[in-house]
Order: C-alpha cells, then structure tokens, then sequence
C-alpha cells in the first residue's frame, strides 16, 4: 500500500472505473457534456474525472430532493421534509459542506427552498458542461495564484477568488521545494510524482494548503505566506490525503462508520471522528517522516535550507511525535472499527510511530532552539490533560 508501483496499478484502476461508471450513463447525457469528461480522461486528470461524475451524482440527488419538495408541499408536510433532508445532507455532505449551512439557514418555506434546489441543480448543470481548467495540466501554471476572501475549503463554491501574478521568488521557492524533497526523502519524492497530478497556488489569511477527495492528485498549497521548508512539508500532507484516498476509494477500510466528532486531535484542537483521526495520523506519520529524513540526510549540504531550518525540522519530528502518540492510541483502541485492510494500515502507523519513540530523546538533546524546548514541553502537559479529560468519554472507562 505504501509503494509506487502498487499505487500506479490503484490509479489505472481508480481511471477505469471512473471510465466506466461514465459510460453507464452516457445515453443520457447531452454532447456539451460528454465532451467535457472527453477533455478530463484526454488528460488523464482523474480529479477532473471524478469531481465530473461526482456532479452528476449531485445534480441526481437534489433532482430527486425537489420531486420530494413537491410531495411533501402536496401533503402539507414541509417541516418534516425540511427535517429530513437536514439530516441526509449532514449523513451525506457533512457539518461543514456549504449546502448543510445554506440549508440549515433557510426558512422551511416552500418558495425558499425550491430556491435554493434549483440553485444547486444549476449550478451542478452548469459544472458538467464547463472544463475546468485548473484540473489540466497545463505549462507555466504556476505563474498566477488565487487570493480568497477566506478558507476555501471551508467556504466552498461561496469564497470569492482574485486571480494574481505569482512573485517569481515564490515560483522558485516552490520549484526548489520540489529538488530538495528529491535530496532530502526520495521515497516521499516518488510517491509526490505518482499522485500528486497539479499543484493550484492559493493564498489567504490561515490558510496552509488543502484538497479534496473527489480531487484525486490536486494540491492546493499557499507557498506566498509559507517558507521553503513550510513548501516542502505542504507538498507531503498533501500528496499523503491523495495517497489515503486512493485506499479509500479502493478498499472499504471500516467496518462500520462512525462520524460523531469524540476524539480529541492535537492538530485541530478540537473533537474530530475516528475518520479524521485516521486521516491526520496518517498525513502527519508521512510528514514526521520528512522531517526525520531531513535531520539524517547526507544530503542536506546540497540544498539551500539552513541550520535554523535543521533545528525546525527537528522541533516538527518532536511535535509529530508527541500528537501522533496521542492520536493512534485513539485508533488503536478502536480497532474493531477498522476492516483488515483497515488494520493494516493502522499497523504501519503503530510501527512507524515505535521506531520515532527509539529515537526521540536523541533528536531532543540535539534540539538547539530553547523556545522550541518550551513549545514541546507544553504540549506534552496539554495532552497530557486531554488524555484525562476525555479518556472516560472515548473509551467508556
């Protein structure tokens, strides 16, 4: 699961499955449509491919929730409806999906919402009759960037975005970031070069780098407010998401799902579920791994990163080792959620994270940056803290 070849033999799995999926509704599509997905498998994009097919699943589901609108305006039934469908787009969507706001936030009133369905189904007509150019390769992409009015991933269709002319300092930043990563962890290279298929530059105020599941291989990634180093590891946390959604989209990895938001992660500082859980360790695994190549590279004279970003390197391996202790005792307690395929992949994170617990007190006493000293000192009191504060709650003791 974890090697090029085997992820390049999902990938050629992953295509003709979406081909396929394509070609059982094709009869019902209109050319302008067909076209499109043409384009996306033209140029092997599966996020184009997916993110197509994905839509039309959409556009079948809120067509299907307007016919319920109008039986239930019949039968005089619209709160329930209303009800309903609220828990259905959260089951389906999530608490965080722009449509499970918007949905939440308007009235039961029957004029609003066949307002709102007839918005998205529009909206889900328009996407499957319109290429998205950023799902393509393209030349000199990284010449401009998208400014938002806030988080995309958060906002959705809803953030508003301003086309900007990269500063050539970053474009460079990044094309170093993508040499180093070859010096410095050369099977974190060759798994960015298997799965990662475009990097989009973003930027806005908090926000790191992101994607999404229905966008195989695109990474969106603000290089203008991070450094080379920041670059570097933003290209691994993403291409790591790839790289899980891969196995997710081939394999059922739990044996049942539990989305209620219970476990505690480090990261968010916040309650997140066990499949997010399962998505930070492993991310983080794969970044602690950078990190730890990077303090035992003897490679790292022949890149531009410097003794400040040495000693960064191994505050973030200390910091990944302490939060990923706290969270895969998460998943290890609840192992009787995961499938075997499921468990072999928590069983890789356990075995990565032993061979990081041998080595921390050597990486500590080479740490040279005090205040980093302090940073690690007081996250291993505040999860400390949470592990009594919500053990009783996690584990029913």
């Amino acid at each position: 699961m974890f090697k090029v070849k085997f992820l390049n033999a999902l990938l050629l799995e992953l295509e003709n499955s979406l081909v396929q999926e394509f070609d059982k509704i094709s009869s019902h599509l209109q050319e302008e449509e067909k076209q499109v997905f043409q384009v996306y498998r033209k140029y092997k994009s599966y996020a184009g491919m997916d993110s197509w097919l994905n839509n039309y699943r959409e556009l079948e589901y809120f067509n299907l929730v307007l016919r319920e609108l109008t039986y239930a305006f019949q039968k005089n039934n619209l709160l329930n409806f209303y009800n309903e469908i609220s828990l259905s787009l959260q089951e389906d969507f999530g608490t965080e999906d722009f449509r499970f706001i918007d949905w939440e936030r308007t009235e039961p009133n029957y004029e609003k919402l066949l307002q709102i369905l007839l918005k998205w189904i529009l909206e889900r007509k328009k996407s499957l009759q319109t290429i998205e150019e950023n799902y393509i390769l393209m030349e000199n992409s990284l010449n401009y960037y998208y400014q938002a009015n806030g988080d995309p991933s958060q906002l959705g269709v809803e953030v508003s975005l301003v086309k900007k002319k990269t500063p050539t300092k970053k474009i460079f930043q990044f094309q170093q970031a993508e040499r180093e990563l070859k010096l410095l962890f050369p099977h974190g290279y060759e798994l960015y070069k298997a799965l990662t298929y475009k990097v989009i530059f973003v930027q806005s105020r908090g926000l790191v780098s992101y994607s999404h599941f229905h966008e195989p291989g695109i990474s969106y990634l603000n290089t203008i407010d991070r450094n080379l180093i920041e670059t570097i590891d933003d290209l691994v946390h993403e291409n790591s998401h790839h790289h899980l959604n891969l196995l997710l989209k081939k394999y059922k990895i739990f044996s049942k799902q539990d989305t209620e938001p219970k476990f505690y992660s480090p990261w968010r500082d916040s309650l997140r579920s066990l499949y997010a859980i399962l998505h930070a360790c492993f991310t983080f695994s794969f970044g602690r791994k950078l990190f730890f190549s990077i303090i035992t590279s003897p490679n790292l004279s022949k890149t531009n990163l410097t003794a400040r970003d040495l000693d960064f390197a191994r505050f973030r391996f200390l910091e990944e080792t302490l939060m990923l202790d706290y969270s895969l005792k998460d998943l290890e307690s609840n192992l009787s959620q995961f499938t075997k395929k499921g468990k072999e992949i928590c069983n890789t994170l356990f075995d990565w994270q032993r061979d990081a617990i041998f080595i921390y007190q050597k990486v500590f006493k080479e740490l040279q940056n005090s205040n980093y000293k302090k940073k690690i000192f007081d996250l291993k009191k505040k999860l400390e803290k949470y592990k009594l504060k919500y053990l009783s709650k996690t584990y029913g003791h």
